[in-house]
């Protein structure tokens, strides 16, 4: 089979489904959230890792997040709690944590991030 056709086959999740996916972003939030307030973290590797991490982080979530929207007005609204917060995580870093730097660049890149996610679900994902 091939990949359009395995696109094709993909269906709305039902209203279960779209509970569980949107439980699991926002917990998937949290998680980001609660690792942004510890020590600092060095990840060591490629220079840009670390912006690569944000962006495939903030996809995932987001496009959990995508999945379990039905109404356009909901999308935007998701989405703009996903945006706020990886801008906040940043902000919070810089303010309240001795020992972490906030970076313009990785709110840039958790906020692409939040696009790509919801981008992928809204392609991926059939609407009716």
């Amino acid at each position: 089979m091939t990949l359009i056709g395995l696109i094709q086959r993909l269906r709305r999740p039902r209203a279960l489904e779209r509970i569980a996916y949107l439980a699991l972003s926002y917990l998937g939030l949290a998680v980001f959230f609660t690792l942004a307030m510890a020590p600092r973290i060095d990840v060591g590797g490629a220079p840009g890792l670390d912006k690569v991490l944000h962006f495939g982080g903030f996809a995932v979530v987001a496009g959990l997040a995508g999945l379990s929207v039905v109404r356009p007005s909901r999308l935007a609204f998701h989405a703009l709690v996903f945006v706020l917060a990886g801008v906040m995580i940043e902000i919070a870093q810089h303010v309240f944590i001795a020992t972490r730097t906030g970076s313009w660049l990785d709110a840039l890149a958790n906020t692409a991030g939040v696009a790509a996610g919801f981008a992928a679900a809204h392609i991926f994902v059939a609407r009716d």
